[in-house]
């Protein structure tokens, strides 16, 4: 069951806008500001997974 969970996250994070958004916050602050992300909502809800 885990393994599918990785592969299920993994293909989130790769293939879809929510994961490049993730990517791009994650990588720099700045630039997904200037891409016009909302860097604060995606910046949030990362630290919340994590927790």
């Amino acid at each position: 069951m885990a393994v599918v969970a990785a592969v299920l996250i993994w293909g989130v994070l790769r293939q879809t806008f929510f994961g490049f958004s993730v990517r791009v916050v994650d990588a720099s602050l700045k630039a997904a500001v200037y891409a016009g992300i909302k860097s604060d909502i995606y910046h949030g809800l990362c630290l919340r997974l994590i927790d």
